[in-house]
């Protein structure tokens, strides 16, 4: 089996959110609600997940977990 490339996850956050970086990741931008972070290649095989971590600010006490997320433009599976 080959290992995943480099690869953009995306999601979008509430109104007010806003994320401040993510470790794990190598590059992280936020544009609008969007947040894109390029996943770093190399150990992760299909059937593997990743895990990093991201800080951000909200104007809510809760944040509720985003809705959807792609892999490279295409819509993940949900757990």
């Amino acid at each position: 089996m080959q290992t995943l490339p480099a690869s953009t996850l995306a999601w979008h956050l509430g109104s007010g959110e806003s994320v401040r970086h993510a470790s794990g990741a190598a590059d992280m931008t936020q544009n609008g609600t969007r947040v894109e972070t390029v996943l770093r290649g190399g150990g992760l095989r299909p059937g593997q997940s990743m895990t990093f971590r991201v800080a951000g600010t909200a104007n809510a006490d809760e944040v509720a977990a985003p809705e959807t997320f792609t892999l490279d433009n295409v819509r993940c599976a949900a757990p």
